[in-house]
C-alpha cells in the first residue's frame, strides 16, 4: 500500500468512526460511561462490592444499547441500555444473575444482525462472522494499545528511572477497553460489505477447519457415544458423571459446526450428510445427559454449575426438536437467537439461576437439620457438619443467605457461626497503600517490594534474607535471627480502627526495587492525612512495610492470599550476610 493509499485509508477510517458516533449516539454515551467506571475502578483502593455492581451496570448498559441500536435505532438503544442498567443495579433485590445476563447480552450484541427478514444461509453466516470479527478486532485493538503503553512505560522506567508504569496502565486501560474497543466494534459492525475482507477470510478459514477437522472428530465421537449408549442398554447401568461435560461439549461443537457448514457454498458430501443427520443424532445423547443430570440434582440439589448444565440441555433439546420437522428448511440463525434467549431466561425471573439454586439448597439444608435445629450443628463432627452446611454455602454464593436465616428465625452471622466457619465474602480483608517511600531514623538496607503468599518462600541472594508465610504469619529470617509478623491480625486491627482507607504518600522518595539500596535519613514529620500510611510492622531492627494485602479470615486458620511488602533492616545492627 502506497503512502497516499494509507493516508486515504486513515481518512476513511476517521470518517467511519465519526459517522458511527453520529448514527449511534446512545451506545457511544454508554461507552463513555463505561470508560468513567473503568477509571474509577483503576484508582479505587480498596475496591468494594459496589464497584463490581458499577462494572456490570456499565458493561451491560453498553451491550444492551448496541443491540437495541440495531433493532430499533436510538430509542431501542436507550430503552435497552436503561433496562440493562436497572437489572444490574437491582440484581440482589430481583435475584438476577449479573454474569449470566452479561453473557447473554454479549451473545445478543454479536448475533443481533441475524434478526430481521429471511436471508439465505450464506448471508446469515457472513453477517455472524462479520459481527464476531468486529468484536475480536475491537478487543485485539484494545489489547495492542495496552501492550504498547506498557512497553513504553517499561522503557521509560528502565532508561530514565521513572516509575510511570502503574499510572500509564490506569490511564490507558480504561480508554482502550471502555471507549476504543466499543467504538471499533460499532464502526466495524456498521461498515459495508466492501470492508469485509478480514471477516470473509476468517469465515473461510473457520469453514475449512470445520470440514477437515471438526466434522471427522464429531463423527468419531458419535460412534463412541453410540457404543456407550448401547452398553448402558445392554448392562442396565446408569450413566456416569462424565456425561455431564461430554454431551454439552459434543452438542455445542456440533451446533457451531452446523452454522459454519450451512453457510458454505460447497459443503461437500460429508457436510451435506452432517446437515441432514446432526440434530437427529443428538437426541439419544441428550436423553442420556438428562438422566445423568436428574440423578445429580436428586442426590445433591441444584447448584450453579448444574443449573448451567440444565440451560445447555434445554437449548440443545430445543434446537433438536425444532430442526426435526423443519428438515432442510431449518434456519441456522435460530442457533444463535435461541442461545441468547435461553441465557437471558436463565438470568432473569423466578425460574432463573439464583432463585432456583437458593430454594433447592435451602430446602436441602432445612431437611438435613435435626430436631435441635441450627443450635445442634455445633455438636456434629466437622465432616458431618460440613456435609450439612455445604448447602448453606451454595445458598450464600447466590445471595440467599439472609432469606435462609429469616426462614430459620436466626441471623445470618449466627447461621455462619453455627456451621463452624465464616462466610468468605464477609471475612475478606483488603488493604492497599500507594508505594512512594520508606522512612527510617537512619540508614537501612531495603529489599522489595516483593510478592508473598500463603505457603510460599521468598529469598534474596546474596543477603540471605528469606520470607516464609504460613497461617497469615510472615517469618523474616535476617542473619541468624527470625522475626515473626502476624499480617492478618495487623490488617484486622487496622481495618477495625479506620473508618475509610486512604492512599499513602510518604515524604522522601526511596528506591524500593528488588536490589539492595540505602534509605537516607528522613524527617519524622509527615504531612500525609491521618490514616494514609502503609502498614508498618517492626520487630527489633527489622521492619515489614506492607503496601497491599488480601487475606481470608477463618476461625480455624487465617490465609494470606497475597501481599506486597518491603523488608527494611536497620544498619545500626550488622546487615544480613
Amino acid at each position: 500500500m502506497s503512502h497516499a493509499e494509507a493516508h486515504h485509508e486513515r481518512i476513511a477510517w476517521s470518517a467511519s468512526v465519526l459517522a458511527t458516533v453520529r448514527q449511534a449516539p446512545v451506545p457511544t454515551l454508554f461507552a463513555a460511561a463505561l470508560t468513567l467506571v473503568l477509571y474509577h475502578l483503576a484508582f479505587a483502593e480498596p475496591r468494594t462490592a459496589f464497584d463490581t455492581v458499577l462494572a456490570y451496570m456499565a458493561a451491560g448498559g453498553f451491550l444492551a444499547a448496541a443491540t437495541g441500536q440495531v433493532v430499533a435505532g436510538s430509542v431501542g438503544a436507550l430503552v435497552g441500555g436503561a433496562g440493562a442498567v436497572a437489572l444490574m443495579a437491582g440484581a440482589d433485590v430481583l435475584f438476577v444473575s449479573r454474569a449470566l445476563l452479561a453473557f447473554s447480552l454479549a451473545i445478543a450484541a454479536i448475533g443481533v444482525p441475524l434478526i430481521g427478514p429471511p436471508m439465505d444461509r450464506q448471508a446469515a453466516w457472513r453477517s455472524l462472522v462479520r459481527s464476531a470479527t468486529a468484536a475480536l478486532l475491537a478487543l485485539g485493538g484494545a489489547g495492542v494499545v495496552i501492550l504498547g503503553v506498557w512497553w513504553v512505560a517499561a522503557g521509560v522506567a528502565a532508561l530514565l528511572g521513572l516509575g510511570v508504569g502503574v499510572a500509564a496502565w490506569r490511564i490507558a486501560g480504561p480508554v482502550a477497553l471502555g471507549l476504543l474497543a466499543p467504538l471499533i466494534f460499532l464502526t466495524l459492525s456498521e461498515r459495508g460489505a466492501e470492508s469485509d475482507r478480514v471477516a470473509d477470510a476468517l469465515g473461510s478459514v473457520a469453514q475449512i477447519l470445520t470440514r477437515l477437522v471438526v466434522l471427522p472428530l464429531l463423527a468419531f465421537y458419535t460412534a463412541v457415544l453410540a457404543i456407550y449408549i448401547g452398553r448402558i442398554v445392554v448392562t442396565g447401568t446408569m450413566p456416569s458423571n462424565e456425561v455431564g461435560w461430554i454431551v454439552p461439549l459434543f452438542g455445542v461443537a456440533g451446533a457451531a459446526s452446523y452454522l459454519a457448514v450451512a453457510g458454505s457454498a460447497a459443503p461437500g458430501r460429508m457436510g451435506r450428510l452432517f446437515l441432514v443427520s446432526w440434530f437427529p443424532v443428538t437426541i439419544a445423547p441428550l436423553v442420556l445427559y438428562g438422566i445423568a443430570l436428574w440423578m445429580r440434582v436428586a442426590s445433591a440439589g441444584v447448584t450453579p454449575a448444574r443449573y448451567l448444565g440444565v440451560l445447555c440441555g434445554v437449548w440443545l433439546a430445543a434446537l433438536a426438536l425444532g430442526a426435526l420437522p423443519a428438515g432442510r428448511r431449518f434456519d441456522p440463525r435460530l442457533i444463535v437467537v435461541t442461545l441468547a434467549l435461553v441465557l437471558a431466561l436463565g438470568a432473569v425471573g423466578p425460574w432463573s439461576l439464583r432463585p432456583v439454586v437458593a430454594k433447592s439448597q435451602a430446602d436441602r439444608f432445612v431437611e438435613r437439620l435435626d430436631v435441635a435445629g441450627v443450635a445442634g450443628l455445633a455438636a456434629l463432627e466437622p465432616n458431618e457438619r460440613w456435609r450439612v452446611c455445604s448447602s448453606m454455602q451454595a445458598v450464600e454464593e447466590v445471595g440467599g443467605l439472609d432469606r435462609l436465616a429469616r426462614r430459620l428465625g436466626v441471623s445470618a452471622d449466627a447461621l455462619a457461626e453455627a456451621c463452624g466457619r465464616r462466610i468468605p465474602g464477609r471475612t475478606m480483608i483488603r488493604f492497599a497503600a500507594k508505594e512512594a517511600a520508606i522512612r527510617t531514623s537512619g540508614p537501612a538496607w531495603v529489599w522489595g517490594p516483593v510478592e508473598i503468599g500463603e505457603g510460599r518462600r521468598m529469598a534474596r541472594d546474596p543477603s540471605g534474607i528469606t520470607i516464609d508465610v504460613a497461617a497469615g504469619v510472615a517469618t523474616v529470617t535476617a542473619g541468624k535471627a527470625r522475626h515473626r509478623f502476624d499480617l492478618v491480625a495487623a490488617a484486622r486491627e487496622l481495618k477495625a480502627s479506620r473508618a475509610a482507607e486512604t492512599e499513602a504518600e510518604p515524604e522522601v522518595a526511596a528506591d524500593a526495587s528488588t536490589r539492595e539500596s540505602r534509605a537516607q535519613d528522613a524527617s519524622a514529620e509527615d504531612d500525609a492525612p491521618a490514616g494514609s500510611d502503609p502498614l508498618v510492622l517492626s520487630d527489633g531492627p527489622v521492619s515489614l512495610w506492607v503496601w497491599s494485602l488480601v487475606a481470608l479470615e477463618d476461625p480455624r486458620q487465617a490465609v494470606l492470599r497475597s501481599a506486597r511488602v518491603s523488608v527494611v533492616v536497620s544498619e545500626r545492627d550488622e546487615p544480613p550476610r
